[in-house]
C-alpha cells in the first residue's frame, strides 16, 4: 500500500525551523526552488524575529542566476549565526556581488580579535578578463568564471569560504595565519595556470592577515586590495602579501 507523503509549502516549511537550527537547503529538498526557501526565513524572520541564530550548509549562492538573492535572503544581523561550507561564486560576471560576505566577514573579523584565531583575506582576481567578455562574449566569461570558482573552492581549507565579490574578483576568508594564507594564494596560482583552458588563464592576488593594526573587514579589505593592486601593477600572475614574504621569490619563473 502506498503512502501518500505531503509537500509542504516554503512558507509551512520555515514555521517548523527553531533558533539555534542548523538548516541545508537544496533542489533535491522537495521544497521547490531553494531560493524562494531562503526568502521565506527571512521574512519570517522580519515579521516574527525567528529563527534566530540559524547555521546554514551549503546555501545556494546570491548571483546563481538573474533575480536570485540566495543567501543574500539571510543576511540580517541575528538571523544567521554561521555558515560551513559556503561558497558563492558562481553567478554570471555581470550580477551583483553577494552582500553577505560583508556580513560573514565582519562577524569572522570580530571572532578573530575575540579570541586570538587568525584570520586572513585572500583577493583574487583573474588576469585580463575582461579581453575575454570582449573577444569571446559573456556567455564564455561566465564559463572561466565557474571554472575559477571551482579551483578556488578545492582549494581553500575545510572552514574557509569563498565568495564571488565583483565581476572577475573573488575574496577567501582563511582561518589561518599569513604564511599559510600565502601558500594558499600560490596553490591557487599554480593550480589557474594548470586547469585546461584555452585562453591561458592566470590570477593575481593580495592578502591580508587581522593583526592589532588591522582589526576592522575594511581594514583587512583595504590592505588585501593595495597588495593586489601591487601584484596586478608589477606584472601580474602573482601574490602579494607581507613584505617578508616578499623577500622571498615565491613566483614561478
Amino acid at each position: 500500500m502506498s503512502r501518500i507523503v505531503p509537500v509542504l509549502s516554503a512558507a509551512d516549511a520555515v514555521k517548523l525551523i527553531p533558533s539555534g537550527a542548523t538548516v541545508s537547503v537544496s533542489s533535491s529538498s522537495g521544497l521547490g526552488c531553494p531560493d524562494a526557501v531562503l526568502a521565506a526565513i527571512g521574512e519570517r524572520f522580519d515579521a516574527e524575529g525567528h529563527p534566530k541564530n540559524i547555521t546554514t550548509l551549503h546555501p545556494i549562492a546570491a548571483g546563481d542566476m538573474y533575480g536570485i538573492k540566495g543567501i543574500d535572503h539571510l543576511a540580517k544581523p541575528g538571523l544567521l549565526k554561521r555558515t560551513l561550507c559556503g561558497s558563492y561564486p558562481s553567478g554570471p560576471s555581470s550580477s551583483e556581488p553577494p552582500q553577505i560576505w560583508k556580513m560573514i566577514g565582519e562577524n569572522s573579523v570580530a571572532a578573530s580579535l575575540r579570541t586570538a584565531q587568525p584570520l586572513s583575506l585572500l583577493i583574487v582576481d583573474v588576469d585580463h578578463f575582461k579581453s575575454i567578455n570582449d573577444r569571446f562574449g559573456h556567455a564564455e566569461g561566465d564559463r572561466v568564471l565557474r571554472s575559477i570558482a571551482q579551483v578556488l573552492t578545492q582549494a581553500a581549507g575545510a572552514h574557509d569560504q569563498v565568495f564571488r565579490i565583483g565581476g572577475e574578483e573573488f575574496a577567501i576568508l582563511c582561518s589561518q595565519p599569513h604564511p599559510v594564507a600565502r601558500l594558499l594564494g600560490e596553490n591557487i596560482r599554480h593550480a589557474v595556470k594548470a586547469s585546461e583552458n584555452r585562453f591561458d588563464i592566470s590570477v593575481s592576488a593580495g592578502i591580508a592577515t587581522v593583526n592589532e593594526t588591522v582589526g576592522s573587514l575594511a581594514d583587512l579589505f583595504a590592505l588585501a586590495d593595495e597588495r593586489l593592486y601591487r601584484a596586478k601593477s608589477t606584472g601580474r600572475d602573482r601574490v602579494v602579501g607581507e613584505a617578508r614574504d616578499d623577500a622571498e621569490d615565491f613566483r614561478a619563473a
